[in-house]
């Protein structure tokens, strides 16, 4: 005897649609929360990826509400309700973001509210066995106007933040020459305790005392002091053997003797930096090698007075020409090769 199973399938493609619909929502709730956490670029980041997030949700709910509607019931005036209400609902969502990132707080539970609201009607109308428990009349009724008070009171604190206010442009205004003016206190203690400690270095300090310097207003007299200071040819060296080639791209200029010692301690370096321009050594093999290309002025000088290179020079340059994506890092490379012939 043939038995039929009359019971419905369960609704998996719109259970699909919900689990998508649920990591844009994380995405999105995710990148508004970490606006106020980070610097104007890092903001703007968090803002555009929001909005795509966003975007991509209220279409899905779109789609999510359609199949609800065909494959499952949905009252006709409800139906012709949600098509208004959803895409209000996205400009009530857009306002509460602008809202919540001006001043943070309450903004933020429209953007989380409305979303699980239009996601439970959709799901409610693909399947009619949950109508018995949740009569479509108030059901719709109740998601419905939930969504209207939600959105109208987005629409109306977004109109009321932008109303013309003096008393409150005034303050707004006085609170941003304050925070500007905190701002310039807080560069110049940076700047006279940065003062301060420079005045205080001299022959007796060492070169690594003397290397923040050279990045910034005191970059020459922080070279003319690392000329002077006593124990240049040591410091220099340590450097070496604790891999602080990045510091020392202006080493030819750190009046230091060409010996032994230091040849021997750039290349171990040199080597040591260059096996890190492979793929098998780390993902930003790029920007080593990009950052490599700055000692190229310290190995011509101690090429030219006789330093042996040449293992870290073969290393560095077949490292450049396996991972090399433009000219310029293949020009590095044969410049490499000629030092070498030239030896």
């Amino acid at each position: 005897m043939l038995i039929i199973d009359h019971r419905p399938r369960p609704p998996v493609g719109t259970f699909i649609l919900l689990g998508l619909a649920g990591i844009l929502y994380a995405l999105m709730l995710a990148n508004l929360v970490d606006i106020g956490s980070t610097d104007a670029a890092g903001r703007g980041l968090d803002r555009a990826f929001a909005a795509l997030a966003g975007l991509l949700l209220w279409i899905l709910l779109a789609i999510l509400l359609i199949v609800g509607g065909v494959k499952g019931y949905m009252p006709v005036l409800a139906a012709m309700v949600a098509a208004i209400l959803l895409p209000v609902s996205a400009v009530g969502a857009v306002a509460a973001a602008e809202l919540y990132e001006r001043q943070g707080g309450w903004p933020i539970l429209v953007l989380a509210v409305l979303p699980p609201a239009f996601a439970f009607y959709a799901l409610w109308a693909r399947m009619p066995q949950l109508h018995k428990s949740f009569p479509p009349p108030s059901t719709s009724a109740v998601v419905g106007l939930a969504v209207v008070l939600v959105t109208a009171g987005s629409l109306a604190a977004k109109w009321h933040a932008e109303r013309p206010d003096p008393a409150r442009q005034a303050r707004l205004a006085a609170e941003q020459r304050a925070q500007q003016e905190e701002e310039q206190r807080r560069v110049q203690q940076v700047r006279a305790r940065e003062e301060a400690a420079f005045a205080q270095l001299g022959p007796d300090s060492s070169l690594a005392d003397y290397l923040p310097y050279l990045r910034g207003d005191h970059a020459p007299a922080a070279l003319v002091g690392i000329r002077l200071v006593k124990s240049r040819q040591a410091d220099a060296i340590a450097l070496l053997q604790q891999g602080r080639l990045g510091d020392l791209t202006e080493l030819r200029e750190f009046n230091v003797e060409p010996t032994t010692g230091l040849c021997r301690a750039y290349g171990k370096a040199l080597a040591a930096a260059a096996a890190q321009a492979s793929p098998h050594v780390r993902s930003d093999y790029l920007a080593s090698a990009t950052d490599l290309e700055r000692q190229l002025p310290n190995i011509k000088w101690l090429m030219g007075v006789h330093c042996d290179l040449d293992e870290a020079l073969a290393l560095l340059e077949t490292n450049l020409r396996a991972v090399a994506d433009s000219p310029r890092m293949t020009g590095f490379a044969d410049t490499l090769g000629k030092l070498r012939e030239l030896k």
